[in-house]
C-alpha cells in the first residue's frame, strides 16, 4: 500500500481531478526534497492542490476537491514509460 511519497512506485508523480480537467506531474525526487520523503499523499496532495477552488474557505458547499494520484488509484499505468515507436524505413539514405 501506497501511504508515503517513499513508498510511491514511479519517478514521475501524476495528479489528476475528479472534478475538472486539472492535472499535472512532478518529478519525484522534487516533491521528496521540498516536502520530505515520509510525507504522507494526503497531505501532499492538499499542498499539491492548495489553490484547487473546490478546496479550502472558499469551496462550494455542495463538493469537494477531488484530486488524487490515478498511479496509486486502481490500475496503475508507469507514467515514465515512453510511447511506443514507430519505425520507419527511409530510402536514399548513404552506403
Amino acid at each position: 500500500m501506497v501511504d508515503r511519497l517513499s513508498d510511491y512506485p514511479f519517478v514521475t508523480v501524476r495528479v489528476a481531478c475528479s472534478l475538472c480537467d486539472r492535472k499535472g506531474r512532478y518529478r519525484l525526487a522534487r516533491l521528496a526534497a521540498k516536502y520530505s520523503a515520509e510525507i504522507p499523499l494526503e497531505l501532499l496532495i492538499d499542498r499539491l492542490a492548495s489553490d484547487c477552488p473546490w478546496r479550502g474557505p472558499q469551496a462550494r458547499r455542495d463538493a469537494t476537491c477531488g484530486a488524487y494520484f490515478p498511479d496509486v488509484r486502481g490500475a496503475p499505468r508507469p507514467p515514465d514509460e515512453p510511447e511506443p515507436a514507430r519505425l520507419r524505413v527511409v530510402r536514399g539514405g548513404r552506403s
